[in-house]
């Protein structure tokens, strides 16, 4: 997944080789949307997956230790 360095030049190339907003400005936004907005929503979908890869490791196990404290037998 690209980072926010590479989402602002993706934009400002888009912008180089002709690229038009909604709004019709040779600007570097998406739909309306300046490179502050853009960056930003780039890296909070890094961050998610990210986030959700190491989650993935330290939770593999998780089910199976609730099973097997009783949670779901009314032993805990």
């Amino acid at each position: 997944m690209h980072n926010a360095a590479l989402e602002k030049a993706a934009c400002e190339a888009a912008v180089r080789c002709g690229m038009v907003d909604m709004t019709g400005r040779s600007v570097p936004a998406i739909d309306g949307f300046g490179l502050e907005i853009n960056t930003s929503i780039a890296t909070l979908m890094r961050e998610c997956v990210r986030e959700s890869l190491t989650l993935r490791e330290d939770c593999a196990e998780w089910f199976e230790k609730v099973i097997n404290l009783g949670y779901f037998e009314g032993k805990a």
